[in-house]
């Protein structure tokens, strides 16, 4: 009964001869501006033995001579045709077929042009099916008096209309498509005149019902018949009053032979009669409830009713306006929801879930989806879709316990084409979608139980669910109904936005996250421009930071994969305010740590995709693809956070795998672009975290290979920073400064490991008799023990730590407290307390106590001032050692080092000993007495039995020692004087400018800037570990050449630093003799006397030809024919070191290739040309600075006075052989602050070091003339004083 469409009145053709609608005549058809007919009609089937003989005719507006308009069917096809004479017309067969028994709304339209062609046009069903042109007018004065409506003026029963047909109306004018498709969706059982709007506000959009209320249409309205308006046969005209009329006379029509005006009353108006649609609900809440058999037994529940009830509902809402609004006034789907949710839960509680699987069936979704799409197409549908989607579609409280197929069939639709439509875009509420969708996810589909982590109560457990798979492939579909719903949109919504966060906030389950964050890193890399706003005003990196906490990696790496959209996104003012101010990037490692004990590949990629914002698509486990040289650093903070996490992960063959990865990684971005470079040396300690990579002591090939690449990165940023950097001498003096405290804490580590090992060992021997006292809990550590509670004490000069070479540090471990050196638990939790107690326990006071001690014991040294002495690293950064205790495992705990002054690091002068005391000393904690130590004074060492306890020894705090030059320092330097060797060989290549062009240029006044600075840092500090300037010169002008044994000094031997000086003194030929560079700027930089640029110039050039002076000797002295008398004499080592310096060898090849092969050209000169050569450049370097050209004038005679006077002495008086040197004991500097200090003190406690304030400068020069003398004769003294005025 519901499915019954079409009007409730209507006429009725019973198709017999002669049954029509008469119509009275009609004097004259509007022509002017066209004439419309429309109505409704269905056409019943034709059961007649003769088919091609019947045409029934619609209609019939002929003149007495049979001329005029008639429209008439053949079969299912529809003819118009226009008589102008009789028997002689035009006919137009419109392009449509006809169902029977189905109402079709048949509109013709008949539009005239005066000066072009006519046409007619024929809709059906509001879409227009046929066009023709045709001159249809019939310009005739006689009436038309044979008018009918379903026949012809004969009355054959052949022509006779067999149907139904609705409202007929007539216009004065050509119709519009806009109309005719808004009267269609009126329907059949509109009986108006188009007057009053309120009338089809529920049928026709607002746009629609501005072409029907308009006035136009109900104004042109002239003829309009209808089945209500009817009095037995008497059929009433009904047009608006005052209209125009087209009949002679009267206008009403008469019904003839059967026709009749049929009124019925369909179920929608019956239900109505009976309380309307809400009497139907009851219905639903007794669904639960078995029927009687015949037998007069309760069976099971019938499983069609409720589907078959639901489609009841649905097709009376479908068919009529007046159920429609009733279900709306009354929120019927809100009942029903609620009824069917009693219904389920009761069944649920009795234990009667197969009466679920009856009620929520394929049949009952059918039927919610068929009326889903009926209300998107209906006009006035969407509040109810709205309440349709609320209360039933997306209730999971109606669908939980469905059968999975029909729950997977619901959320597909959903997913495709119910977001799909426009119109249900546009009808539903977007943000409580959205907020309903994630609470269904949270309390219904979850696919782990929230209750237990989350602590949120979950629904839907009273029957059975789905499984955990099934769950899964739900979520899926509803997700993706959510990603639909938001990128349909311009985006997402703040709200929205925050519904998801919350979720991810309040959850805790990995299960329970994995779909939904991968929804939120596709959103936040397909729709950017409204994430990254409302993803910043919502605060979401704290549910960031909060995922980054989960112990499944994969949460972790999509956490990043969001962060890194966030950021790769954002502007620099967002991201700036969003984590600067609370410094997240060091949060980021701490939270990655949490979980994991070594950083994978898999983290790894997603952080370089972070450190470059290049975001991937897909997670990538292998290694990732090499970047090329558009790639940039643009959240160079990532750097420190990789490096932290591979500092803190366990050794494994992962860890060396992602740690060559980023080291590679890095090198080719520094390598291909030099806005990377610029990027790193802005940041903050930067060799901090670059050198926490280093193996200071490589154990393996592996970590040699590691060691080699890092300082090739080192390489190539100090070469940009000497090169391209304003003060980029700086960032070397600062590398120099914070590598020193890396190896020194390394060594200061791994000596207390020794010291407390054989504190260890000898408690278990001073117990071996004691099987109870077989382990002794341990309180401090110390680097010396007391005698009186130990048998065996141990002294700190007994402990030396020396620099081992690499072919003897292969089986040496910078981790010397990790278990693969086999070293005892107790040892490393021991040691562990130890450097935390020990660095906390400094105090200033005897700090300073000990620095006025040394200072007032050394006084004022060699002439240079106090204030002129370079303070130690180790007191500058004392303050921070109280802060940061040292970690064993990890080197990141050590002390912060401050850069040191531009004129201070390396050097050695003034450097003070912190403590003030021996090697062998004590240090202030620990009781120099036989008597009883503070433990045993305060009873800790008491005992209720005859067990005692020694005093442990305890560790003096962790200072920085002197500088020295390790392993590393020396590779360091080594490779960056090659890089700069390799830049001034290019210039010397180059065939079209000069050498001197290319330094005078202004693109290279950086460079030549820095290395200037970094030659004058470096000139001094070579020149005494080669021994010094006057011990060389007192050598070589000494009657029989002998050189006082030198010993290694700043940790470079001889030999290292005379190579180190010969290129330190090449690259001062090219950048500091030829360059244009204005020296007081330079010494104003470095707070410098005036003029000490040039005096440092002179001494790194005279140390050079007194090193080429000896040779030249060492030589002549070597030649049999020479002195065929004198007896062969054993080469000194010093000798051997001083030239071999210079010489190429397999191992210094590499670093000779910039330089000159051989210095010496010939031996019997006595100075060499280069070495006159840059005598006289350092001369005239600044000549027009009167007062220091003099000094320098007055030097170089006194250096050359020196070395002439020598000669001519071994001119007039051949030397003796040379004798071969004796070693002699030197006096060694007490130190007891570093296990360092006591293997790297090797040299004179009295050398000096000039630092560029050498204001005694005359007096050096004094000196050195007054030590050449000393060295003469005593018999040839008045000869050279001869000598020397005659030269003179």
């Amino acid at each position: 009964m519901p499915q019954r469409h079409g009007p409730d009145e209507f006429f009725s053709f019973p198709g017999k001869k002669g049954s029509a609608v008469s119509l009275p005549p009609i004097k004259l058809f509007p022509y002017q501006n066209g004439w419309t007919f429309s109505t409704w009609i269905r056409l019943d089937p034709v059961t007649g033995a003769n088919i091609e003989r019947e045409k029934p005719y619609l209609y019939c507006f002929h003149t007495a001579k049979e001329v005029g308009y008639s429209a008439h069917f053949v079969g299912s096809t529809l003819v118009v045709t226009v008589m102008k004479i009789k028997g002689k017309g035009f006919q137009h067969c419109v392009n449509f077929e006809f169902q029977p028994r189905k109402w079709h709304l048949v509109t013709i339209v008949h539009t005239y042009n005066r000066w072009s062609k006519s046409f007619i046009d024929v809709y059906v069903d509001g879409q227009k099916v046929s066009n023709v042109e045709m001159s249809w007018l019939v310009n005739t004065p006689d009436p038309f008096n044979k008018c009918f409506l379903g026949s012809t003026p004969d009355h054959h029963e052949e022509n006779a209309f067999c149907g139904q047909m609705s409202t007929i109306y007539m216009f004065n004018e050509a119709l519009t498509p806009n109309v005719i498709s808004a009267m269609f969706k009126l329907g059949p059982a509109y009986k108006s005149q188009f007057k009053f709007e309120n009338e089809c506000h529920t049928l026709v959009s607002e746009s629609e019902r501005r072409f029907l209320y308009d006035g136009k249409l109900t104004n042109s309205v002239v003829c309009m018949y209808n089945p209500i308006a009817c009095d037995s046969q008497l059929c009433l005209e009904s047009s608006p009053k005052g209209n125009m009329s087209i009949f002679v006379h009267t206008p009403h029509a008469l019904m003839v032979n059967g026709v009749k005006a049929i009124v019925t009353y369909s179920i929608h108006s019956t239900l109505h009669s009976i309380g309307g649609i809400q009497s139907i609900f009851p219905l639903f809440g007794q669904l639960d409830m078995g029927q009687e058999s015949s037998l007069g037994a309760a069976d099971r529940m019938d499983p069609t009713v409720c589907s078959a009830l639901m489609g009841l509902t649905c097709d009376l809402l479908e068919n009529s306006l007046t159920i429609q609004q009733q279900f709306l006034q009354n929120k019927g789907f809100l009942v029903i929801s609620y009824l069917l949710e009693r219904t389920l839960v009761r069944s649920s509680t009795n234990k009667h879930m197969d009466s679920v699987l009856h009620v929520m069936t394929d049949d009952l979704l059918l039927a919610f989806l068929k009326l889903t799409k009926y209300l998107v197409n209906l006009p006035t549908g969407g509040v109810l879709l709205k309440h349709l989607f609320d209360h039933i579609l997306f209730n999971p409280a109606l669908w939980i316990y469905a059968p999975v197929e029909v729950q997977e069939q619901l959320y597909k639709y959903l997913a495709s084409e119910f977001i799909q439509d426009a119109n249900i875009y546009n009808n539903i509420r977007r943000v409580s979608a959205v907020l309903q969708t994630m609470h269904t996810l949270k309390y219904y589909y979850w696919v782990v139980n929230p209750k237990d982590r989350s602590g949120i109560i979950p629904k839907g457990t009273e029957g059975k669910r789905p499984s955990k798979d099934e769950i899964i492939q739900l979520r899926i579909h509803m997700l993706n109904y959510l990603k639909q719903l938001i990128f349909k949109g311009q985006g997402i919504l703040e709200d929205e936005l925050q519904s998801i966060l919350n979720y991810l906030t309040t959850l805790h389950e990995d299960e329970n996250l994995h779909d939904v964050l991968h929804l939120m890193v596709r959103l936040m890399a397909e729709h950017p421009s409204s994430m990254v706003p409302a993803f910043d005003l919502k605060h979401g990196i704290r549910t960031v930071f909060k995922l980054l906490a989960s112990a499944n990696e994969m949460i972790r790496v999509k956490s990043l994969k969001l962060f890194g959209y966030f950021l790769m996104r954002s502007t620099h003012k967002r991201k700036t305010d969003s984590l600067n101010q609370h410094n997240l990037f060091s949060l980021l490692a701490e939270r990655l740590s949490l979980h994991s004990s070594s950083v994978s590949l898999t983290t790894y990629n997603v952080l370089f995709e972070l450190l470059v914002e290049r975001m991937a698509n897909v997670v990538v486990t292998g290694i990732h693809p090499e970047p090329d040289s558009t790639f940039k650093l643009e959240n160079p903070a990532i750097l420190k956070v990789v490096a932290t996490l591979i500092r803190q992960s366990q050794p494994s063959e992962q860890l060396l795998q992602v740690k060559k990865l980023f080291l590679s990684d890095l090198t080719i971005l520094c390598s291909h672009n030099k806005d990377n470079r610029r990027v790193i040396l802005q940041m903050s300690v930067w060799q901090d975290w670059l050198f926490s990579l280093v193996h200071m002591y490589p154990r393996n090939q592996e970590e040699h290979r590691i060691t080699e690449m890092v300082m090739t990165l080192f390489r190539i940023l100090l070469h940009h920073a000497i090169k391209l950097e304003y003060g980029g001498w700086r960032v070397w003096i600062d590398t120099l400064a914070i590598l020193h405290s890396k190896i020194s804490y390394e060594d200061f580590r791994r000596h207390m490991t020794k010291v407390y090992q054989h504190y260890q060992q000898q408690q278990l021997d001073a117990s071996a008799s004691r099987e109870d006292q077989a382990y002794h809990p341990v309180n401090t550590v110390s680097a010396a023990s007391h005698a009186a509670s130990q048998p065996e004490p141990v002294q700190d000069s007994t402990v030396t730590i020396t620099e081992l070479p690499h072919s003897q540090s292969e089986g040496t471990t910078d981790e010397s407290l990790t278990a693969d050196d086999d070293v005892p638990v107790e040892v490393v939790d021991f040691v562990n307390e130890v450097i935390d107690n020990a660095v906390r326990k400094v105090e200033d006071s005897d700090t300073e106590a000990n620095h006025m001690n040394h200072m007032n014991h050394n006084g004022q040294l060699d002439g240079v001032s106090k204030d002129e002495t370079v303070k130690s690293k180790s007191e500058i950064s004392d303050d921070e050692h109280d802060e940061a205790p040292p970690s064993v495992n990890h080197t990141e705990a050590q002390s912060t080092v401050h850069p040191a002054p531009v004129n201070s690091v390396p050097t050695h002068q003034g450097r003070q000993n912190v403590h003030g005391q021996a090697s062998g000393t004590l240090g202030p904690d620990v009781q120099q007495g036989p008597g009883p130590t503070p433990q045993a004074q305060s009873g800790h060492g008491m005992g209720t039995g005859n067990k005692t306890f020694s005093s442990p020894p305890r560790a003096a705090p962790f200072r920085i020692p002197e500088f020295y030059w390790s392993h590393l320092h020396q590779k360091l330097l080594s490779d960056l004087m090659f890089v700069i060797e390799q830049d001034i060989q290019v210039w010397k290549s180059q065939t079209t400018k000069t050498i001197i062009d290319y330094v005078n240029a202004t693109d290279n006044q950086i460079f030549v800037v820095n290395t200037i600075h970094m030659i004058s840092q470096l000139s001094d500090m070579l020149i005494m570990a080669c021994g010094g300037l006057l011990p060389l010169l007192a050598a070589a002008t000494s009657a029989n050449g002998n050189i006082e044994v030198m010993e290694p000094n700043y940790g470079l031997s001889v030999e290292q630093a005379v190579s180190f000086l010969d290129r330190i003194i090449g690259m001062a030929d090219i950048l500091v003799f030829a360059s244009s560079i204005h020296f007081p700027e330079l010494e104003q930089e470095k707070n410098m006397s005036a003029g000490g640029m040039l005096r440092q110039s002179l001494r790194l050039v005279c140390t050079t030809a007194v090193r080429n002076c000896l040779e030249c000797r060492h030589r002549m002295a070597s030649q049999p024919s020479s002195r065929p008398s004198s007896p062969s004499t054993p080469e000194s080592p010093v000798m051997q070191a001083l030239i071999g310096g210079v010489q190429p060898s397999t191992k210094n090849i590499v670093e000779h290739l910039g330089s000159q092969m051989n210095p010496i050209r010939d031996p019997e000169k006595l100075l060499q040309d280069m070495d006159i050569n840059r005598l006289k450049a350092c001369l005239y370097r600044d000549v027009e600075e009167t007062k220091h050209a003099q000094f320098l004038a007055l030097a170089t005679v006194y250096f050359s006075s020196v070395l002439m006077v020598s000669k001519y002495r071994d001119i007039l008086e051949p030397p003796s052989p040379a004798v071969t040197p004796i070693k002699r004991p030197v006096p060694r500097r007490s130190v007891i602050h570093s296990p360092t200090s006591q293997s790297r003190d090797n040299f004179p406690a009295n050398t000096q070091v000039y630092n560029g304030h050498d204001e005694d400068g005359d007096e050096a020069t004094a000196t050195a003339t007054a030590t050449a003398t000393a060295t003469a004769t005593p018999d040839t003294t008045a000869t050279k004083r001869r000598v020397n005025r005659q030269m003179l």
